[in-house]
């Protein structure tokens, strides 16, 4: 079970930098600290890992 925990973080940590350093996105506002609905602005499954990508706060 180790391993996959440090297969994921490991996964997790290249798919950010890979998104950050080829993808520009744009983050508008902050998160109020009582929650929030994030949402994208068009349809795609990557659009979820992306957006957990550039995020600066745990999503």
């Amino acid at each position: 079970m180790r391993e996959n925990n440090i297969v994921y973080h490991a996964g997790r940590i290249i798919f950010t930098i890979f998104v950050r350093v080829l993808f520009r996105g744009s983050i508008t506002g902050s998160i109020p600290r009582g929650g929030a609905v994030i949402c994208s602005n068009h349809l795609s499954n990557l659009d979820p890992p992306v957006i957990g990508a550039i995020s600066l706060k745990p999503i």
